[in-house]
Protein backbone atom coordinates (compact mmCIF):
# COMPACT_ATOMS: atom_id res chain seq x y z
CA UNK A 1 0.00 0.00 0.00
CA UNK A 2 1.25 3.48 -0.87
CA UNK A 3 0.30 6.82 0.66
CA UNK A 4 -2.33 8.88 -1.16
CA UNK A 5 -0.92 12.25 -0.16
CA UNK A 6 2.48 13.90 -0.41
CA UNK A 7 4.36 13.96 2.89
CA UNK A 8 7.66 15.86 2.86
CA UNK A 9 9.41 14.44 5.93
CA UNK A 10 11.97 11.77 5.08
CA UNK A 11 12.16 10.67 8.75
CA UNK A 12 8.53 9.56 8.89
CA UNK A 13 7.56 5.95 8.23
CA UNK A 14 4.30 5.34 6.38
CA UNK A 15 2.13 2.84 8.26
CA UNK A 16 -1.04 2.51 6.19
CA UNK A 17 -4.13 4.35 5.00
CA UNK A 18 -7.13 4.52 7.33
CA UNK A 19 -10.34 6.06 5.95
CA UNK A 20 -9.23 9.44 4.51
CA UNK A 21 -5.88 9.51 6.34
CA UNK A 22 -2.35 8.39 5.53
CA UNK A 23 -0.84 7.34 8.87
CA UNK A 24 2.82 7.89 9.76
CA UNK A 25 5.12 7.41 12.71
CA UNK A 26 8.07 9.70 13.31
CA UNK A 27 10.60 8.00 15.57
CA UNK A 28 14.25 7.98 16.56
CA UNK A 29 15.99 4.78 17.60
CA UNK A 30 12.65 2.98 17.77
CA UNK A 31 11.08 5.55 20.14
CA UNK A 32 8.02 7.41 18.88
CA UNK A 33 8.39 11.20 18.73
CA UNK A 34 4.98 11.77 17.16
CA UNK A 35 2.27 10.26 15.01
CA UNK A 36 0.76 11.89 11.94
CA UNK A 37 -2.58 11.48 10.19
CA UNK A 38 -2.38 13.28 6.82
CA UNK A 39 -5.65 14.06 5.00
CA UNK A 40 -4.27 16.05 2.05
CA UNK A 41 -1.06 16.96 0.26
CA UNK A 42 -1.21 20.63 1.27
CA UNK A 43 1.42 21.38 3.90
CA UNK A 44 -1.16 22.05 6.63
CA UNK A 45 -3.46 19.07 5.94
CA UNK A 46 -2.52 16.83 8.85
CA UNK A 47 -3.16 16.09 12.52
CA UNK A 48 -0.29 15.07 14.77
CA UNK A 49 0.46 14.34 18.38
CA UNK A 50 1.29 11.30 20.45
CA UNK A 51 -0.82 12.64 23.32
CA UNK A 52 -3.96 12.61 21.13
CA UNK A 53 -3.27 8.96 20.27
CA UNK A 54 -2.68 7.89 23.86
CA UNK A 55 -5.78 9.70 25.12
CA UNK A 56 -7.77 8.35 22.14
CA UNK A 57 -8.98 11.87 21.30
CA UNK A 58 -8.24 11.17 17.64
CA UNK A 59 -9.19 7.74 16.30
CA UNK A 60 -6.83 7.98 13.31
CA UNK A 61 -3.86 8.75 15.58
CA UNK A 62 -4.88 5.98 17.99
CA UNK A 63 -4.85 3.54 15.09
CA UNK A 64 -1.45 4.89 14.02
CA UNK A 65 -0.15 4.22 17.54
CA UNK A 66 -1.41 0.64 17.45
CA UNK A 67 0.20 0.09 14.04
CA UNK A 68 3.46 1.68 15.14
CA UNK A 69 3.63 -0.54 18.23
CA UNK A 70 2.93 -3.62 16.11
CA UNK A 71 5.79 -2.45 13.88
CA UNK A 72 8.20 -2.44 16.82
CA UNK A 73 8.09 1.24 17.80
CA UNK A 74 7.47 2.25 21.42
CA UNK A 75 6.95 5.35 23.54
CA UNK A 76 7.67 6.43 27.07
CA UNK A 77 5.09 8.24 29.15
Amino acid sequence: MKPRYIHDCSKCVFLETYEDYDLYVCARHGKIDTLIARYGSNESKYISGLVFAISQECKALSIALTLAEKGGFSYET
